[in-house]
């Protein structure tokens, strides 16, 4: 039986107690199981005496919680392991500089109501502060993100460009809402960058799982061609499950697209299963369509496997020239593997 730190009863801050309790269990689980360390920003205090571990006495910073595992894993010699420890946090937490995110088989999950969009357990910046790039850094393997947002963008800052960045592989995601390009100043903000991304995996380790998250938002209108998701590294056995994909283009942001797979991107395959793709022309937003969901290279390394995926709503083909790497199991109307629909 794994260890659980504590038990919580229904009614615990902004999530069940029952839910937090599945959670924590989906995860904790193993005979070599670490503890849960709790984070508040507002509540919470990175005292030298505060352990994290009692839930009505939190850390402030996620780096805090990161500090004391990593001196445990030293002192126990499981440094290059893990011992499936869990951060818990709830409301936002704001960054001024890059969470690297460099233990293995340590996870993160948000204390908040589990709906896909708008989340309250988040990582975002701070007003006012100096652009950087990369908001979250994932640099170790076997780790689990579960349940939060993040949010990311700046004004004149063309070097802050990517919101999440995972260089380890062998991962997993879910219910997580990765929402960059979250500056519109005109030429220079984060929405309006040709090398913006909310979401870059690059690792041959591949082997990650991404299943119900949220990537890109329509909120924020992208005035630049660039892509939601990149794919590099020869990454290898990828597969975004029941996740949605989200833009709102200006007039110039059309030659967008969701997803950029180059040279040797990717390795064997990319799952896409059951994922909607938006470039939102409909309503209020009232964006330009989004020419081609998918930019794929000839030579991307592996082949992209779409099955029972839907691209809607301003998005006007797969690919305007398709590939071969592209293979689809469902029917694709319409040349160029686009789609049968009239764009408002």
């Amino acid at each position: 039986m794994g260890f659980v730190s504590e038990k919580f009863t229904p009614g615990f801050r902004t999530i069940d107690g029952n839910q937090l309790n599945k959670l924590v269990q989906e995860i904790n689980a193993g005979p070599s199981s670490g503890p849960t360390y709790y984070v508040n920003e507002t509540k919470g205090t990175d005292n030298l005496n505060n352990t994290g571990v009692n839930p009505s006495q939190p850390l402030a910073t996620l780096d805090r919680a990161l500090a004391i595992e990593s001196a445990a894993l030293a002192g126990l010699g499981l440094s290059s392991v893990g011992r499936n420890a869990i951060v818990a946090f709830w409301g936002t937490q704001h960054r001024t500089a890059t969470l690297v995110w460099n233990l293995p088989a340590t996870h993160l999950v948000g204390i908040a109501a589990t709906q896909l969009r708008g989340k309250r357990a988040r990582i975002s910046i701070t007003g006012g502060t100096t652009g950087f790039n990369k908001l979250v850094q994932v640099t170790a393997q076997g780790c689990q993100f579960e349940n939060f947002g993040t949010f990311y963008g700046f004004p004149n800052a063309s070097a802050a460009l990517v919101n999440w960045s995972d260089e380890a592989g062998r991962s997993s995601y879910q219910n997580v809402e990765f929402l960059g390009f979250g500056d519109t100043t005109t030429t220079t903000g984060s929405s309006n960058l040709t090398g913006s991304r909310a979401f870059v995996f690059n690792s041959s380790n591949g082997e990650t799982t991404l299943q119900n998250c949220v990537f890109g938002d329509d909120t924020t209108t992208r005035n630049a061609t660039n892509y939601t998701v990149e794919i590099a590294g020869a990454a290898a056995r990828l597969s975004f499950i029941d996740c949605v994909f989200e833009a709102l283009l200006g007039s110039s942001g059309g030659a967008s697209s969701h997803l950029l797979i180059g040279a040797n991107g990717i390795d064997r395959y990319l799952d896409i299963v059951r994922c909607r793709f938006h470039a939102d022309v409909l309503g209020g937003p009232g964006g330009t369509a989004m020419a081609q969901a998918l930019n794929v290279s000839t030579s991307a390394g592996g082949a992209i496997i779409l099955d029972q995926s839907v691209a809607a709503n301003g998005i006007t083909a797969w690919q305007t020239t398709p590939t071969t790497n592209v293979q689809m199991n469902m029917t694709a109307p319409g040349a160029g593997g686009g789609k049968a629909i009239t764009v408002a």
